[in-house]
């Protein structure tokens, strides 16, 4: 089995070169020129994964139309103080 990239040790999750092995717990970076920036912090080749972004809003949105169709109160919780 070849590995997905370059193991490194990174908790950029929401990055699209983030890739998570559930059988080894390993994180690897599947961007092509990781090896060059392995000792950069921050990581100057962090993109946002915006597809990923966008099915965690979709899900958010699914939820709260139906807490709305339910007839429940989806108003900012933060405006309540």
């Amino acid at each position: 089995m070849t590995q997905p990239g370059i193991k490194v040790n990174c908790n950029a999750k929401e990055c699209a070169f983030y890739h998570y092995d559930e059988k080894t717990g390993n994180v690897y970076c599947t961007h092509p020129e990781k090896r060059y920036y392995l000792k950069s912090h921050p990581c100057p080749l962090f993109r946002i994964d915006w597809q990923e972004k966008m099915k965690q809003l979709e899900i958010v949105e699914k939820k709260l139309n139906e807490r709305k169709n339910k007839g429940e109160s989806i108003s900012d919780p933060k405006s309540s103080k």
